[in-house]
């Protein structure tokens, strides 16, 4: 694996991979990634929570930092 760049893919694609799922599974959401990044459109996001709510085959935990905590 190379080291990062920096640069953000929006992959419509990936997605729409937990649709496909056919076992339940639990995913993380760092609050820290890079979705929530300024540069990431919010229909992005939309789509992303939408993904999220619909599919019963997998859940998501939100995971951040306590308020005031240094990442």
């Amino acid at each position: 694996m190379g080291e990062p760049s920096g640069e953000i893919i929006l992959d419509q694609k990936a997605l729409l991979i937990p649709t496909s799922w056919s076992k339940p599974c639990q995913v993380f959401v760092n609050s820290m990634s890079d979705r929530f990044r300024a540069e990431v459109p919010p229909d992005f996001i939309t789509e992303d929570w939408r993904v999220m709510a619909e599919w019963d085959a997998f859940s998501c935990r939100g995971v951040s930092s306590p308020m005031g905590a240094s990442p």
